[in-house]
């Protein structure tokens, strides 16, 4: 039995323990492995190779439930509708050419992946 290192990551989970998902993971045979909640949105754990799990991911009120195949892929993502991870910054911006004429509106959104 070859246990391998898998990353569970959650697209729009919150940030550190602040909206987080809520995660069950069951083996083929259907008894709990694993029940946590995630730390920015991921979770990394052991998992046996060539297994199949099922994945219950609860945030607020999205549920996933999904089997993953355990091989060679060392990660797994998934997508919740409704993103939870959202920053604002506030900030004075002028124009280059006109000292102190300050642009009014705008906004900006800050991708920490790109």
């Amino acid at each position: 039995m070859i246990k391998i290192n898998i990353t569970l990551k959650f697209i729009g989970a919150g940030y550190q323990n602040y909206h987080q998902v809520y995660l069950k993971i069951f083996d083929n045979l259907n008894n709990l492995v694993y029940k946590n909640y995630t730390y920015s949105g991921k979770i990394t754990l052991l998992l046996r190779k060539n297994n199949v799990y099922k994945i219950y991911a609860k945030l607020n009120n999205q549920l996933i439930i999904t089997p993953i195949y355990i091989l060679d892929q060392n990660t797994f993502v998934f997508n919740f509708n409704q993103l939870i991870n959202k920053r604002f910054i506030t900030f004075l911006l002028t124009d280059y050419n006109y000292d102190n004429l300050p642009i009014m509106k705008g906004e900006i959104f800050f991708d920490k992946n790109s």
